[in-house]
């Protein structure tokens, strides 16, 4: 009978494995047959950084083509990964504009900036959000992502002093009155032979507070006017001749003597 011989070949085959550098960990792909291509490769993840792809040396010279490249021997192939940056953005609220800062690396801490500034209002703080529930620690907490930060705003208070009497002799003081706000007018002082003429803001008492539109907008003073009594004062002579009345006799002041009056048959006592 006659001989049969049979040619086998085996078949070749490699194991691909990854270097993640720091990235997931990805399984090796084994039993890859030899000149055959990779298909679509497993995307590695790393936190803070992007990933550019494998390559098929350490110092990342050569990239790995997917479409074109060939397994031909064992490998490793190597992750490369760029570190991403953000930006963080600060939203004012009204204030003065505050910079971004750009180019932040992953897990950076940023230096706190100069404050923002709003007339009539003090920064608080800077939050993570726009209802201003959780103020941001730039002690402590690290950027993760592109953000922004919302300025949270405290009206300013003020006190406003009420210089009742000319010589700083008796003052009131109303404390806590917010920035912008009316002043509700206070109860009329009193003042012995003077009638109250009203709150001034200057010590001349020639510009008058108007409690329906003035508003407080800083420490205020504020001074009382006073207006002399006047008096007339009259001389009944009983019977004795006429003597002129005085008008207008300022409280508290003398007056000059007057004739005396006369009367027949009676001697003017006082």
């Amino acid at each position: 009978g006659k001989s049969v011989s049979f040619n086998i070949t085996m078949i070749k085959t490699y194991t691909v494995t990854f270097d993640s550098n720091g990235g997931t960990t990805l399984a090796a792909i084994k039993n890859v047959i030899k000149n055959s291509t990779l298909s679509a490769l497993t995307v590695p993840v790393k936190e803070g950084f992007s990933f550019e792809g494998w390559y098929k040396d350490s110092g990342f010279v050569e990239q790995w083509n997917i479409l074109s490249d060939r397994v031909n021997s064992d490998m490793i192939l190597y992750a490369k990964w760029k570190g991403v940056t953000y930006t963080v953005v600060f939203e004012s609220n009204g204030g003065t504009t505050i910079a971004a800062i750009s180019a932040v690396s992953h897990g950076a801490i940023i230096s706190k900036p100069a404050d923002s500034v709003k007339t009539g209002y003090t920064l608080e703080n800077w939050y993570k959000d726009k209802a201003l529930t959780a103020a941001w620690d730039f002690n402590i907490e690290k950027v993760t992502a592109d953000m922004t930060l919302y300025a949270k705003w405290n009206i300013d208070k003020f006190s406003v002093k009420l210089i009742i009497n000319g010589d700083n002799s008796t003052i009131e003081t109303i404390e806590g009155v917010e920035y912008n706000s009316l002043l509700t007018k206070p109860a009329d002082p009193v003042k012995t032979g003077s009638t109250f003429g009203g709150w001034y803001k200057d010590f001349g008492l020639t510009m008058a507070w108007d409690f329906a539109k003035d508003r407080v907008t800083n420490t205020t003073i504020l001074t009382a006017k006073w207006i002399s009594n006047k008096y007339d004062v009259i001389f009944e002579t009983n019977g004795g001749t006429t003597i002129s009345a005085i008008t207008n006799v300022v409280y508290g002041t003398t007056i000059s003597a007057v004739t005396a009056p006369t009367k027949k048959g009676s001697k003017f006592v006082g």
